[in-house]
């Protein structure tokens, strides 16, 4: 995917895995600030979930005790942002397919670094962007299940695109797992996940930019 073209950019955190591209020296369109509300070319297009604590650096294992949850492919990162791809669902497990993304992140000296999975300390939330505000140069589906006390928030509509003089603050929707499987995240494809220490998707946040 290409990279966005330089403008005042909002965005938020995200972690780079094997095979992602880890830094670039192109300004974003959109950037992730740890303010509740940044603004792009005026608007306001993200907000942020700020966490007081570091993302894990060791690799969890793929499974834990016996009879546990498997964990599929998380690597011990607290966030993530990419697309939801799919939903699977066998008895009472559930399954979701996930293409990451990096995102442009401020960095203390005013330029922007890419970040995606383990890298992130904060979740990755980005909404209403007219421009891209991640690079995803090595599109791969990875793995991951939900905890059985999952939320899911849903972006509502209509996507706020506020006028650059009036932004729009986002509406989150909560909607069941059954609406998530029955395809809600196909028109929601700026998407982010938070985890629970046991290496399940303890949220989903379904967003999408204009």
């Amino acid at each position: 995917m290409s990279r966005p073209r330089p403008v005042l950019a909002v965005c938020l955190l995200l972690v780079a895995l094997a095979g992602c591209s880890k830094d670039s020296s192109s300004p974003p369109t959109t950037s992730v600030a740890s303010k509740p509300a940044v603004t792009a070319k005026g608007r306001r297009t993200t907000t942020t979930v700020a966490s007081t604590t570091s993302a894990p650096t060791t690799s969890a294992p793929t499974t834990s005790t016996p009879g546990a949850l498997s964990v599929g492919d998380y690597e011990g990162q607290q966030f993530d942002g990419g697309f939801v791809k799919g939903v699977t669902r066998t008895g009472d497990v559930v399954q979701i397919s996930f293409d990451r993304y990096q995102v442009y992140v401020a960095q203390p000296d005013g330029q922007y670094a890419l970040k995606s999975g383990t890298e992130l300390t904060e979740e990755p939330i980005l909404y209403g962007n007219s421009d891209v505000p991640y690079v995803n140069d090595n599109p791969k589906l990875r793995t991951f299940t939900l905890a059985p006390d999952v939320t899911i928030l849903r972006l509502a509509d209509p996507v706020p695109c506020g006028a650059d003089d009036r932004p729009t603050d986002p509406v989150w929707q909560s909607i069941t797992v059954a609406a998530l499987a029955g395809g809600a995240w196909t028109d929601r494809q700026e998407d982010s996940l938070v985890f629970n220490p046991a290496g399940l998707v303890r949220q989903v946040r379904l967003s999408s930019g204009c």
